[in-house]
Order: C-alpha cells, then sequence, then structure tokens
C-alpha cells in the first residue's frame, strides 16, 4: 500500500523526473565527460548537492586553460543533467516521527524549572567596558 504521508513510493509517483542517488549522478557526470572530452583531468573534483532548486555540482578550480575547458564543458553538462534527474536522498518528510523535534510540544528546557541562569554573570573589565563610577546599584 502506498504511503501517502511521505515515503518513497508517494514522493516517485509525485515526482516527473527520475531519481538519482549523488554517486549515480557523479558517475553519469564523469562517464559523458569522458565520452565527451577524454580523461578526466588529473586533480579535478567533483561535488555533488543538494539545493533550494533540486540538486548541483561543484567542480575544483581549473588549473590550466585546457582543464578550464574540460570543466566548462562538464558544468554544461551537470545543467542538462539536473532538468531531467532529481538526486534521491534523505527527505524531511521521510520518518519524522522518529524525530524529536517533529513532536509540537518539543522543549528546549523543562516548562516547570525556573529559567536561571546557572553561568555566572562577566564583569565589565572582563568584557573590556570600563565601570561608570556615578550609577550605583542599591541593594
Amino acid at each position: 500500500m502506498p504511503n501517502v504521508h511521505g515515503g518513497r513510493s508517494w514522493e516517485a509517483a509525485m515526482n516527473a523526473k527520475p531519481l538519482k542517488t549523488a554517486y549515480e549522478l557523479g558517475d553519469m557526470i564523469v562517464e559523458q565527460a569522458i565520452l565527451l572530452q577524454g580523461p578526466w583531468p588529473v586533480g579535478m573534483t567533483l561535488f555533488i548537492f543538494e539545493d533550494a532548486y533540486g540538486w548541483t555540482a561543484s567542480i575544483s578550480r581549473p588549473t590550466s586553460e585546457a582543464d578550464n575547458f574540460y570543466r566548462t564543458c562538464a558544468l554544461h553538462l551537470i545543467a542538462a543533467l539536473a532538468i531531467k534527474y532529481d538526486l534521491d536522498g534523505p527527505r524531511l518528510s521521510d520518518g519524522l516521527s522518529d524525530l524529536a523535534f517533529s513532536n509540537p510540544t518539543l522543549y528546549l528546557r523543562n516548562p516547570q524549572t525556573p529559567g536561571n541562569s546557572t553561568w555566572q554573570k562577566a564583569s565589565k573589565e572582563a568584557t573590556g567596558k570600563p565601570r561608570n563610577p556615578k550609577r550605583r546599584r542599591l541593594r
């Protein structure tokens, strides 16, 4: 039975693009770049990550004009693949019931305990501010 409130089967049905892992996308990018441009330059690294628009990839800076041309071609290839595939990774809808912050009654402290800090307040001298001799606190 498909999971209606999140999960892979529901997302796959709603998603028009095929899902690929970062490793699969990286392999596809490198394989197609090798077919189109020749061997992957030594020292050039590829990093694939999720962004606000789906996914993108970053390639290290080139060390030569030839590497710069190769990098530019690979970036065009990445842009084309980003239109065709979505990144398959953990989603916020995947199993949030296990996480404490999915509970709407999460408190950073127990609401029964007073909000007094156990840390001592720093003196003005410690923070670099001069004391004002005219102001005195009366108790």
